[in-house]
């Protein structure tokens, strides 16, 4: 009798935006900023925010993160977000988050499914 295969579970790449930026009375310096909060993605979220690339918008006045989340679905997604938004608040928790969003990669068969958290 054939044996019937376990599902594959496949992993999707999202790509992660998040805007924060330090609380009103903060006075800390962006790049100051910048760097905690780099660290602690690196420290407190490694394994979960892949690849993360920092960078200050200073006429905003915020500090930009992208990242990459390997998740199988969009509710894993949230998950995973919501960790790394819970390693951050650990990590630097002088930072408000502004905003936040996650898109598909892009791949050659299908346009970005948004995702927003």
């Amino acid at each position: 009798m054939p044996r019937l295969q376990e599902p594959t579970t496949i992993k999707t790449e999202f790509q992660a935006l998040l805007h924060l930026a330090p609380e009103p009375n903060d006075d800390r310096d962006l790049a100051e900023v910048a760097e905690l909060t780099l660290r602690a993605l690196q420290t407190e979220a490694a394994g979960l925010a892949l690849g993360p690339v920092v960078c200050i918008d200073l006429d905003r006045r915020v500090v930009e993160i992208e990242l990459t989340v390997e998740a199988t679905s969009a509710s894993e997604v949230h998950q995973k977000m919501g960790l790394i938004l819970g390693a951050l608040e650990r990590g630097a928790p002088f930072l408000l988050v502004q905003d936040s969003s996650a898109s598909r990669s892009p791949s050659l068969e299908s346009e970005p499914e948004p995702v927003y958290a």
